[in-house]
């Protein structure tokens, strides 16, 4: 980053859990912080980094919970799949997800009244 001071560094990574702390070793390596990453009991996540353990809430990004506690010089931002995919390797690997259409009004309609037709006569 001293290199090219107009760089500006994007979290690419998946949003599940595994994509998220790798996502916070980027922001290490980027700052050159060196930090400890622990799963409790509990299933939370405890980030120990310059004498400090903060412990980390899964709804919100991990990345702006660890900047917050800690001076960054840097501002990650993330930089997520286009709609059409689920995450980057889809994207990578263009399997786009099905798009599932919605039923007509009219189709609903005509559906329920064959299966109404459908049952046993009396």
């Amino acid at each position: 980053m001293n290199r090219y001071p107009e760089a500006r560094p994007f979290d690419c990574f998946d949003n599940d859990q595994a994509g998220r702390i790798y996502g916070l070793r980027m922001l290490s390596l980027l700052e050159h912080i060196p930090i400890n990453i622990n799963r409790t009991e509990d299933g939370l996540l405890v980030v120990e980094s310059k004498n400090r353990s903060v412990t980390l809430e899964s709804d919100r990004p991990f990345r702006v919970q660890l900047q917050e506690q800690l001076s960054s010089r840097y501002k990650v931002r993330q930089w997520l799949p286009p709609k059409a995919f689920k995450d980057w390797n889809d994207c990578l690997l263009h399997k786009p997800m099905e798009v599932k259409a919605d039923n007509l009004k009219q189709d609903q309609i005509n559906n329920l009244a064959k299966r109404r037709n459908a049952g046993p006569k009396l």
